[in-house]
């Protein structure tokens, strides 16, 4: 979980060590410099036992295939959060996709019937609500073209 706190720098806060505590519970220590300069400040507050978020790959969907001078190699996961609590959570859930540095290199993301071919960032992200005691999954794919002598580096 991460703590967001909005236009921080009107509080006049002093740099110095923090005590980081989330449901009464001590989660650790962080340091706050006032100089940062950003607008917004975020605290890991750790991870709470009642939210459990999986990434599954989906090998039935997964696979590669040659055409011609290009190998395309296809991959498809599903993220899946249960929220444990007794109150709905609302979620920000984000993922990495792989970025195209070469100009033979496409890469095309794929969430059901829409198809996204410039992901500038090398990452998706969802917010929605999940009910208390429920799971709510998210799936995606991407498909990676380039040629088929080329060898890639996903690092």
């Amino acid at each position: 979980m991460i703590a967001k706190i909005y236009q921080w720098t009107d509080y006049n806060l002093e740099a110095g060590e923090l005590s980081l505590y989330n449901a009464g519970n001590f989660v650790g220590k962080s340091y706050l410099d006032p100089n940062l300069g950003q607008d917004t400040l975020e605290l890991s507050l750790g991870k709470d036992d009642d939210i459990i978020v999986k990434r599954e790959t989906l090998k039935e969907e997964a696979g590669s295939s040659f055409l011609g001078s290009q190998k395309t190699v296809k991959y498809a996961y599903n993220l899946s959060v249960f929220n444990k609590k007794s109150k709905p959570i609302t979620i920000v859930l984000i993922d990495q996709v792989p970025l195209a540095k070469h100009e033979d290199i496409n890469v095309k993301m794929t969430f059901g019937k829409l198809t996204v071919s410039d992901l500038a960032e090398g990452k998706i992200q969802w917010r929605f609500s999940v009910p208390s005691q429920e799971k709510v999954s998210k799936k995606h794919q991407y498909q990676v073209s380039y040629p088929k002598d080329m060898r890639l580096n996903f690092n």
